[in-house]
């Protein structure tokens, strides 16, 4: 892969990493915080299962920005899907939940479409 498209995929997993911490803080200091529950235990499962995809996200950035050292020219087409996969997963329920008026699956889309172009483009 040349030095380009090198920093391409780690600028794209580093965009990845800040959107997810940005989704999860947000999320977590505008929808939970002030929401009232029931219980004590479900505001925390609410907060975990929140948090979980934040931190499934951060990972499929790390391995974005990684893929240049993990991966080979001919699989990286193939390995960046499957990482993308559930990004792309939380950009569609996003965008068909909130009829599209939610911005951060804009964020996402952007996000899969950066990195499988770098993937295939390499």
């Amino acid at each position: 892969m040349e030095a380009s498209m090198t920093v391409w995929m780690v600028a794209v997993g580093i965009s990845c990493v800040a959107a997810a911490c940005l989704h999860g803080y947000l999320g977590e200091v505008k929808l939970i915080g002030p929401a009232t529950f029931p219980t004590r235990q479900s505001r925390l499962l609410v907060s975990a299962m929140w948090q979980f995809s934040t931190m499934i996200w951060i990972g499929c950035g790390v391995l974005i920005a990684a893929s240049p050292w993990l991966f080979s020219d001919s699989d990286r087409p193939l390995a960046i899907p499957l990482i993308c996969s559930p990004i792309l997963f939380g950009v569609v329920a996003n965008g068909l939940i909130t009829r599209g008026r939610h911005f951060g699956w804009k964020v996402f889309a952007a996000i899969v479409v950066a990195a499988m172009g770098g993937a295939i483009l390499a």
